[in-house]
């Protein structure tokens, strides 16, 4: 800024208003990208629970081998 320049009334609302649409701009995007994901997961029927079930599941497996 320039030294004795008087910045217009409006600038301030402005700067307010850049500020609360940043913030509702970043809680949108990150809504939107956890609704992508969960879309995604239901569709290659994939969740990490599921995914701790399989290895859960494989380690018993691999339990049960060394018994024989």
């Amino acid at each position: 800024m320039v030294p004795g320049n008087v910045q217009p009334a409006y600038f301030v609302w402005i700067v307010a208003l850049d500020v609360l649409l940043d913030r509702f701009s970043t809680v949108m995007n990150i809504m939107s990208n956890a609704v992508v994901i969960r879309i995604i997961a239901e569709q290659i029927d994939e969740t990490y629970v599921d995914e701790q079930d399989r290895l859960n599941l494989h380690a018993y497996d691999d339990d049960d081998e060394d018994d024989d």
